[in-house]
């Protein structure tokens, strides 16, 4: 075959790669969620700065229905182990929390996004959640222990409701970890706490692992963290 023959397939190849698969990518991304799901609902996503300082609040919206997650919800994780019940243009799916009314978590791929509560409904209380187990986990590798001790877990949780922060001097580097509270109101969910040990160690808590206000631990939490 002729020079010239050869050039008019590899025009007709070149505009279509530069006119053709555009296209096709520009359709995926804007319909992914219809090529996916074509029967499942679309809610509007959009995250803007919270009130509460260092936080993000997530919206999602659909007619009338909005799911909001903010400073009171970002302590909350779920596995997503219940059913899709929508999905965004993006392409993240929306679920339904096993044993819950009124809150659900979003999905990008694998990996959760945030748990989202009704709107019409009040905001998440970890005083009246009825907490009955906790679990220390290091954020990252390491070991973990856990207790169903009312006193300790009561503990806990009236320091980060009860108390005021404290103006602890952390001295420098601090080990974080995550106590993760279930049970009770908990169903299909977990609630992490931050927690922080320094060198000296002294053993702070936080509402979650974003907050900057950090509360003393009492003498119980801080020998049960500290105890082999």
């Amino acid at each position: 075959m002729s020079r010239k023959k050869w050039l008019i397939p590899g025009i007709i190849g070149i505009v279509v790669c530069f006119c053709i698969v555009p296209a096709v990518s520009l359709a995926i991304y804007l319909f992914r969620p219809a090529l996916l799901n074509p029967f499942m609902p679309v809610y509007d996503y959009k995250i803007v700065p919270s009130v509460y300082a260092g936080y993000m609040r997530h919206t999602l919206a659909l007619g009338n229905q909005t799911y909001e997650s903010d400073y009171t919800e970002y302590g909350l994780t779920s596995p997503g182990n219940d059913r899709q019940i929508g999905q965004t243009s993006q392409g993240a799916r929306l679920y339904h929390i096993y044993g819950q009314d009124n809150f659900f978590v979003l999905y990008d791929f694998m990996s959760p996004v945030a748990v989202f509560r009704d709107s019409r409904q009040p905001a998440f209380d970890l005083g009246t959640a009825g907490v009955t187990d906790m679990l220390l986990a290091p954020l990252g590798l390491g070991p973990q222990k856990s207790t169903n001790d009312p006193r300790i877990i009561q503990d806990v949780i009236s320091t980060l409701t009860d108390r005021a922060p404290a103006a602890a001097d952390t001295g420098g580097s601090l080990d974080k970890y995550c106590l993760y509270l279930s049970g009770g109101k908990l169903i299909g969910m977990q609630y992490c706490v931050g927690m922080y040990m320094d060198k000296a160690g002294q053993v702070l808590l936080a509402r979650d692992t974003v907050s900057k206000e950090l509360f003393q631990a009492s003498p119980l939490v801080s020998g049960w963290a500290k105890s082999p």
